[in-house]
């Protein structure tokens, strides 16, 4: 009889522990249920803030910062909290944002590029590795953003008139001819030299009669 208030205080802790752990259990699920939705919506909010796809027209610094903002938020609600691409209200957005980002940041380097080149009449040898970083450039934007050349403008076209100087064969350096008329040194030296002996021989024999 003298053990029963000891098994009765052990009962009672058991049973004041399992309470405290039935009442952290739902406390610990809804903080971390919490943390997810404000993940979420943070990501939500920063695509909110990008543009329309349709109205993106140059590739700003300002604009490739906030689209690595967006993305970064949206990874950490997915890696840290357990979201999916469902949780998201508009994730299709921020892809077709970062897609046309990159195709006008495309278009931009190959214009860049082809300014940069000399004006094509006067492009050398020393040239062709700017001209040919301008034409891998436009490849570039063209194969792997869906660029059409119109979009790139008559840039091209100095583009290609700067490939076909380069393509050209060298003019060869013209070669010496003689000439063709006139009297030359050698010819008249020789002359010369004939007429004095003719005259030497005529005194000669007119001393003789």
């Amino acid at each position: 009889m003298r053990k029963m208030p000891r098994y009765g205080f052990v009962l009672v802790t058991v049973l004041v522990i399992s309470l405290m752990f039935l009442a952290f259990t739902p406390q610990t699920g809804y903080a971390a249920d919490t943390e997810k939705e404000e993940a979420i919506e943070a990501a939500d909010r920063a695509i909110r803030f990008l543009p329309s796809p349709g109205n993106i027209m140059f590739s700003t610094p300002e604009l490739r910062s906030d689209i690595a903002e967006a993305q970064e938020l949206v990874e950490t609600a997915k890696d840290v909290h357990g979201a999916t691409d469902d949780d998201f209200a508009n994730l299709d957005k921020l892809s077709e944002v970062k897609e046309q980002t990159a195709k006008r940041k495309a278009i931009q380097d190959a214009r860049d590029a082809i300014d940069a080149m000399p004006p094509p009449f006067t492009v050398t040898e020393e040239d062709r590795a700017a001209v040919e970083e301008a034409r891998r450039l436009v490849d570039y934007a063209v194969e792997e953003h869906g660029v059409t050349l119109a979009d790139i403008c008559k840039r091209v076209d100095r583009l290609e008139d700067a490939e076909e100087r380069l393509d050209e064969e060298p003019e060869p350096e013209p070669e010496p001819t003689p000439p063709t008329g006139g009297v030359s040194a050698l010819g008249l030296v020789g002359a010369l030299l004939t007429g004095t002996g003719l005259l030497f021989a005529i005194k000669t024999r007119n001393q003789r009669y």
